[in-house]
């Protein structure tokens, strides 16, 4: 849980957009609210690298929201009972969408998967803009704070004075050179 908590803060800490990390972590939560794996999936993982969104940020928030369905997956199927039984006006709907060829594979006549898909969704555009806000926030307010305290421990002195962390850090200069060279 400690090494999850300092990849988020790496991430933040990147010197990445906040808008490319905040639409990383709207796109996690379109992942990671449906539960199971489905084509879905795979066409949402091909966005992620189609469209200029921060990686990282996109798995951390996988993660998360991953561990967020197993709490919520009672009110996803909610939603989605709602939506595929309850609502008899949408059977025809419904059973000609099975009747296309790939959306059967995703799932979507399960409950719980309909219920995470149609939740993911809600919360797209919300989770951009909390997580925006709170990406500025803490650029503003607690980054530099937050290095002068990790760069007080005795570790974090050692570690940057080892002749190995200055032999990668020439080599990441090196390495970056090349890349903005291509």
């Amino acid at each position: 849980m400690l090494r999850l908590i300092f990849k988020v803060i790496k991430v933040i800490q990147s010197n990445d957009s906040p808008k490319r990390l905040a639409w990383g972590f709207a796109y996690g939560g379109l992942l990671g609210l449906v539960p199971g794996f489905t084509i879905y999936h795979i066409v949402l993982f091909i966005g992620v690298y189609l469209f200029s969104v921060n990686i990282g940020m996109t798995l951390l928030s996988y993660a998360f929201f991953k561990v967020v369905t197993v709490f919520i997956s009672r009110y996803t199927h909610i939603i989605g009972y709602k939506l595929l039984v309850d609502y008899v006006g949408l059977k025809a709907f419904w059973t000609s969408l099975y009747n296309v060829p790939i959306i059967p594979w995703t799932k979507f006549n399960n409950t719980v998967v309909l219920g995470g898909i149609i939740l993911s969704f809600c919360l797209f555009i919300p989770n951009y803009f909390i997580m925006m806000q709170l990406i500025k926030l803490y650029r503003k307010n607690m980054r530099d704070k937050l290095k002068e305290k990790i760069d007080k421990f005795k570790v974090v002195k050692i570690l940057k004075g080892s002749k190995l962390v200055k032999l990668y850090g020439s080599y990441a200069k090196v390495r970056d050179t090349i890349k903005f060279r291509k």
